[in-house]
């Protein structure tokens, strides 16, 4: 009796449980997303081969969550089918599907498996590639298994899509360049003298980002073409190869100030090692052009270095148009900025004064403001008569014209009154010199012309009263420098704007209006210098949150980047780890690299930030997370950067060599 009453029991239960079952099966069709997904799990809990296998069949629910459930579920059943969906699974267009179906693949012993996982790695986002690392590494193999095959896939690709017609064949040939290898950089020569000129242009670019030294004899050659445009692809890749050696060919392509001399100026100035290029550096400043003597000199000061004076002496002396030495000297000395060197002795300073007193006095209408301007620089206070009777020369000559226009016309000057150039630029320079030069004959005549000159109808006045801020006293600097940030000309605003980091801006309403400007501002030409100039603000209520801000936006990013690592401040501290998590954020390599330049600020939270983004899928941003990984932890980081010893970019190779 007791036997009967057990099996009815056991009846009763078996009934019971395939009722349940027959349960969970409707349930993997039920209208809830929900449901169906806790289906999915009941059945991935049986391990179950034929019920799993019932799963392979619904890849393509249309609820991320369910697919989810599926790839976890699948990751028990090992074997081809199961496997190629996975496969599916790991591209799918959720994110977190594709976590999933990476952490099972990693289950599966089928080779076909590991291949997928492989495959993934370089078609999914920049946080599934991270998890498919820590994967391969937790499974006993190596995350340089996915580096390298991938380095193997693009390669294969962008020969194939070089040799090919359509316009990717632009890209394949940059990014061809960038992986360095040496059998890509004769392929890419020859695509210098294709008939496509976008393509020869592609070709220059990828030969400069190659890092090969091989790539430099045929990048010089593009120098000589006769095409402007091939001239100035080669001027730019050679800035971007970074080979020393490719100086000269530069300095001589420096003729004229057009795009390709600016281009190969900017080059030369990138070159960092050769003590040749501060030479061929002075001979441009020594040049004709007042632009490219500029550009130079400010080079030459940001290298800490300096001009023969002897050289700058005998080429004033010399005579022709000394337009670009005079624009260059006045850049070197300015008293803006630490200056480029001694004088010598009085002699040596009396010869000067001769050849530039007579410039001043006797040079042409373009030669005589420039006369002023490196008289100031230069501090050639004997000079201070002469720029005062040249001042009053020019004022005289440009009131006298607006007299005549007031009269004629009956309108005050404007913006559009018929200014004699010459004399408004000589009127601008002279009232600078001699704020420059400090002498207390020269700066009270100065001083009371110096708010006028703030509001002077003729922009190149506006301009000269911008650059003469610094020389004024530091309580009258915001009242003067305030209106020409909004000047209604660009270049005014341009040239205030650069003064913003020269100035006292703690103080008073200059450091809330910069914060105020800056959130207000899209353009780049005037957001940038805004940002910059706030780095130097740090204990500014407001300043961090500012900064914060500026990361958000495109323009702005990088500049943000560079100057919340300088404020230090917790909220600066917080916005960075919190970008750096963001593997989508803007300005991520500036941000890696702000770190990278402070690591003994950096801690745990900030190591692991850099970690997460090492397998990132832009080159740019992996190669910035190994240096920063690298400087917080030294030696430490070694093992972690060396599966990307074999990654396809030469930029991230290179990171992971240097010590």
């Amino acid at each position: 009796m007791r036997a009967f009453a057990a099996f009815v029991c056991g009846l009763a239960v078996a009934a019971g449980c395939r009722a349940r079952w027959d349960g969970v099966l409707t349930s993997l069709s039920d209208p809830d997303p929900r449901q169906r997904a806790e289906a999915v799990r009941r059945v991935g809990q049986t391990g179950n081969p034929e019920e799993l296998s019932s799963l392979i069949l619904r890849v393509d629910d249309p609820a991320p969550e369910v697919r989810g459930a599926i790839a976890q579920a699948l990751g028990g059943l090992d074997n081809r089918q199961s496997s190629d969906a996975l496969a599916a699974l790991v591209t799918d267009e959720s994110e977190s599907v594709q976590l999933e179906a990476a952490a099972a693949l990693v289950r599966h012993r089928d080779s076909r498996a590991h291949h997928y996982l492989l495959l993934a790695y370089q078609q999914d986002g920049p946080l599934v590639r991270a998890r498919i690392a820590q994967l391969l590494k937790a499974s006993g193999g190596s995350p340089a298994e996915a580096v390298s095959a991938e380095a193997d896939a693009l390669y294969t690709k962008d020969s194939e899509e070089l040799a090919g017609s359509g316009p990717e064949r632009l890209i394949a040939a940059e990014r061809l360049g960038s992986s360095g290898r040496p059998e890509a950089i004769g392929r890419l020569t020859s695509y210098l003298g294709a008939e496509s000129r976008s393509l020869a242009v592609a070709a220059a670019r990828g030969l400069g980002a190659s890092g090969a030294p091989e790539a430099r004899g045929p990048l010089e050659a593009m120098l000589n073409e006769d095409d402007p445009g091939l001239r100035l692809a080669g001027a730019e890749a050679l800035g971007e190869l970074g080979d020393p050696q490719a100086a000269l060919a530069l300095s001589r392509a420096i003729q004229q100030n057009d795009l390709v001399s600016r281009a190969a100026l900017r080059s030369l100035v990138r070159l960092k090692s050769p003590s040749s290029a501060g030479d061929l550096l002075c001979a441009v400043v020594m040049g004709s052009d007042p632009a490219l003597s500029r550009q130079a000199a400010t080079a030459i000061k940001g290298r800490g270095a300096s001009c023969s004076v002897e050289k700058l002496k005998a080429r004033l002396f010399r005579g022709g148009d000394v337009s670009g030495v005079l624009a260059g000297i006045a850049v070197l000395w300015s008293k803006a900025e630490p200056g480029a060197g001694e004088l010598g002795g009085e002699m040596e300073r009396a010869h000067l004064s001769a050849a530039l007193g007579s410039l001043l006095r006797n040079g042409s209408p373009q030669v005589r403001p420039l006369a002023a301007r490196a008289i100031g620089a230069l501090g050639l206070a004997s000079l201070a008569g002469d720029l005062e009777r040249a001042r009053k020369e020019a004022g005289l000559e440009v009131q006298r014209a607006r007299e005549r226009w007031i009269k004629s016309t009956g309108d005050t000057p404007s913006l559009f009154s018929p200014d004699p150039p010459a004399a408004v630029a000589l009127w601008a320079e002279t009232t600078l010199a001699m704020l420059e030069l400090s002498a207390p004959e020269a700066s009270a005549a100065a001083s009371a012309s110096q708010l006028l000159m703030a509001h002077d109808p003729a922009a190149t006045v506006r301009v000269a009263a911008a650059e003469a801020i610094p020389w004024c006293p530091a309580d009258k600097q915001w009242e003067l420098l305030e209106p020409l940030l909004d000047d209604s000309d660009p270049a005014v605003r341009e040239a205030a704007r650069a003064v913003l980091p020269q100035i006292d801006l703690k103080t008073g309403a200059a450091g809330p209006w910069l914060l105020a400007e800056l959130k207000q501002t899209t353009s780049l030409a005037d957001g940038v210098p805004l940002v910059e100039a706030l780095g130097h603000l740090g204990g500014l209520p407001g300043l961090e949150q500012t900064l914060v801000e500026a990361l958000e936006q495109p323009d702005t990013a990088p500049a943000a980047a560079r100057e919340l690592a300088v404020v230090e401040g917790p909220v600066a501290r917080a916005a960075i780890l919190s970008h750096l998590r963001q593997p989508f954020a803007l300005a991520l390599p500036e941000l890696l690299d702000a770190v990278a330049g402070r690591p003994s600020q950096a801690d745990h939270d900030a190591a692991e930030a850099c970690r997460a983004l090492l397998f990132h899928s832009r080159p740019e941003v992996r190669a910035a997370a190994v240096r920063a990984l690298k400087a917080i932890e030294g030696a430490n980081a070694a093992a972690e950067v060396q599966p990307l010893a074999v990654d396809y970019d030469v930029r991230v190779r290179r990171a992971v060599a240097s010590p």
